[in-house]
């Protein structure tokens, strides 16, 4: 059904991209997606559609981009692993089916399967997305497997026509490990959509933590996994708490909740913890916080962060890999154990006393407070959607052989 509609808009010039992600459930990559797709379509340069391998869409999508998934339903590993095999010859006979110019994938697994669909023949131009440090995301598989996937990759990445990353230390570790050309790896940072972020921020809550003024609030919003580190960020709540009154707010869901509950009981803060699960408007949440806390052990360049900042929240960023530093320290300087940067603090040594000393500087000073609440909104501006999207645009443009044979671009 999906596949005839787009095939009967054959005779519409413009150029067809499409965007291919595993799903557009609550996440940083997913939110990239919406808004870049978005922006593109409204430039009305572009015929623009989202293909998912599974998951379904939690955010709204505008009419103009029509949707589609490979496959319904959960699989197993065994099951995602053999698709593989197949997977890249569907995307391919779906780019020739529906006259797809450029497929931008985002995320480790539809990367993959946009190289391989153009090194089994399709005609497409292939641009990957990568948002994480591989190393860092595959350091707990066996060796031998990993150096298979290194050796894979590095032959595969041949085929892209572009590749974007969202930070400089992920740039340095494709050029290292998977001997990319430095030159064909595009720096494009996350966008952010200031003005629906102050509009939906504006949104009354219910919840009577964020009305009462009388105890602070410390936010967190994350997957529930063991990246986003939030058995520090609960400790540090229990170190705080065992002084002080203090709450902590969590939004997000994932693997690990039943078992972060189970810390908080042990750590006899489960009064002061709320688990919010998923939230479509996180913003309003973090609008009516003290401060906002990202404790993740690794990233790629968090949205979360920006988000909070263009909420006029202050934050605290563990320097993990990758992207907090270049968010909050894009100059150098001396790189203490808590470092009171221009925009917020960063956790250069993450531990349960560090964040709990950083959170309380926060706490107890109104001036630091309002400083970071300034200078966050200032960050958060420079990321905007439309030059980004722009700088994405050019990007793709590029990658067209007919535009680079147009414009003597070699």
């Amino acid at each position: 059904m999906f596949m005839k509609k787009l095939s009967e808009e054959k005779k519409d010039k413009k150029k067809h991209l499409l965007f291919f992600i595993p799903s557009l459930r609550y996440g940083g990559a997913e939110r990239v997606v919406v808004n870049l797709s978005r922006a593109l379509v409204d430039s009305g340069r572009y015929r623009v559609s989202i293909l998912l391998l599974e998951g379904s869409a939690d955010y709204p999508i505008s009419d103009d981009i029509e949707v589609t998934r490979l496959y319904y339903g959960k699989r197993d590993i065994f099951s995602k692993t053999r698709s593989l095999i197949y997977d890249p010859f569907i995307l391919k006979d779906f780019v020739e089916n529906n006259d797809v110019d450029i497929v931008l994938s985002f995320m480790q697994r539809p990367n993959v399967i946009n190289l391989m669909a153009k090194a089994f023949g399709a005609k497409h131009s292939p641009c990957v997305n990568v948002r994480v440090c591989l190393t860092k995301q595959y350091e707990n598989i066996p060796r031998l497997f990993k150096f298979i996937c290194r050796i894979a990759l590095e032959r595969l990445w041949r085929y892209a026509e572009v590749t974007f990353v969202n930070s400089y230390v992920i740039k340095d570790e494709i050029v290292t490990y998977f001997k990319v050309e430095r030159n064909a790896i595009n720096v494009v940072y996350n966008p952010l959509y200031i003005k629906e972020i102050e509009h939906f921020a504006k949104e009354e809550v219910e919840e009577e933590w964020f009305k009462q003024k009388d105890i602070p609030v410390v936010i967190n919003v994350g997957r529930l996994t063991k990246q986003k580190g939030h058995i520090y960020l609960l400790r540090a709540t229990a170190r705080i708490a065992a002084k002080r009154p203090i709450r902590l707010a969590i939004i997000g869901d994932g693997e690990l909740k039943e078992k972060l509950i189970r810390e908080s009981k042990r750590l006899r803060i489960y009064d002061r913890v709320l688990f919010m699960g998923w939230q479509k408007n996180p913003y309003k949440y973090i609008m009516r916080s003290n401060v906002f806390v990202l404790s993740s052990l690794w990233e790629g360049f968090p949205n979360a962060v920006l988000e909070s900042m263009a909420c006029r929240c202050p934050v605290i960023v563990n320097n993990c890999p990758s992207g907090p530093s270049e968010m909050l320290l894009p100059e150098r300087q001396e790189m203490d154990d808590i470092v009171e940067s221009k925009y917020g603090i960063l956790i250069n040594k993450l531990s349960i006393s560090n964040l709990s000393d950083a959170i309380e500087r926060i706490l107890d000073n109104k001036d630091l407070f309002k400083k970071y609440a300034d200078a966050g909104i200032e960050r958060a501006s420079q990321f905007d959607l439309l030059p980004i999207a722009k700088n994405y645009e050019e990007c793709l443009l590029k990658s067209l052989k007919d535009y680079r044979k147009e414009q003597h671009v070699f």
